[in-house]
């Protein structure tokens, strides 16, 4: 019986630690947004710079400072 515990609290520990993720969200200067997602305690990071542009409407700045524009690309929002 002790042993099939450890097993179901074992089971538990891994399954909350697949899943667990924060999401931080920054304002910046200009009208950008940040968003960073971090998984398993930081071990593997996200970010993603957004901005707004009167002319494409919301656009996503990479590393190489490149302009995509969200409109053409799915997009998922999760709480």
């Amino acid at each position: 019986m002790g042993r099939l515990l450890l097993v179901v609290l074992a089971a538990g520990l891994l399954a909350v630690t697949l899943t667990w993720r924060t999401s931080d969200i920054e304002f910046l200067d200009g009208g950008q947004i940040r968003v960073t997602q971090s998984m398993w305690w930081g071990r593997q990071k996200t970010v993603a710079t957004v901005e707004y542009s009167a002319q494409d409407g919301w656009v996503e700045i990479d590393e190489e400072q490149a302009r995509v524009p969200l409109g053409s690309r799915a997009v998922r929002v999760r709480n």
